[in-house]
């Protein structure tokens, strides 16, 4: 028993340094490369989300089975614009979502895309131009005007004429988001 507490103890010790590790920007690209291939994937996701993370550790990070790891990819400012536009495309709503977050993530290319998880993508981030938010007041998928009316950005006048969408959950979060203004 003594022994399984000791081991136990050593494996978190060393969750621990390796996050730490993983999380400094100081940390030599090489070290980072190797905590990019760790069992945990805590420390993955740290490595994910450094910024001195190299781009050829960023892309294998990409396809990483754990979403958080995607995640931190999506979140990572230094990932190249190509890759976040191959996570537009990530079955996991977490990642995509995490690119609305990014400032280099390319939002005029997702207003255009067919996929309409990623113009939902598009809806989310706080910056949309005026003319894009009239554009996506009239998608035709009704989880991207939601998403719309979700945003505490949109004008009061988009917001408004949300109220009466076709979907009921749109028409419902814009009454919401009006009630919070």
């Amino acid at each position: 028993m003594k022994n399984e507490i000791s081991n136990l103890l050593a494996s978190v010790a060393h969750l621990f340094t390796c996050c730490e590790l993983a999380a400094n920007a100081s940390t030599p690209k090489m070290v980072l490369k190797e905590l990019a291939a760790n069992e945990y994937p805590r420390v993955r996701a740290t490595v994910s989300q450094n910024t001195s993370t190299p781009v050829a550790t960023l892309v294998k990070l990409a396809s990483d089975a754990e979403p958080n790891v995607r995640c931190g990819v999506a979140l990572n400012t230094k990932a190249p614009v190509y890759l976040l536009k191959e996570l537009a495309h990530d079955d996991e709503s977490c990642v995509r979502h995490a690119l609305a977050v990014n400032p280099k993530t390319p939002f005029n290319d997702f207003l255009r895309n067919p996929d309409w998880r990623v113009r939902e993508i598009a809806a989310a981030w706080p910056h949309l131009a005026v003319q894009s938010i009239w554009k996506l007041q009239s998608d035709p998928a009704w989880q991207v005007r939601l998403e719309l009316a979700r945003n505490p950005a949109v004008p009061f006048l988009v917001i408004d004429s949300l109220q009466t969408d076709e979907c009921a959950s749109v028409a419902m979060e814009a009454k919401c988001q009006l009630q919070r203004r």
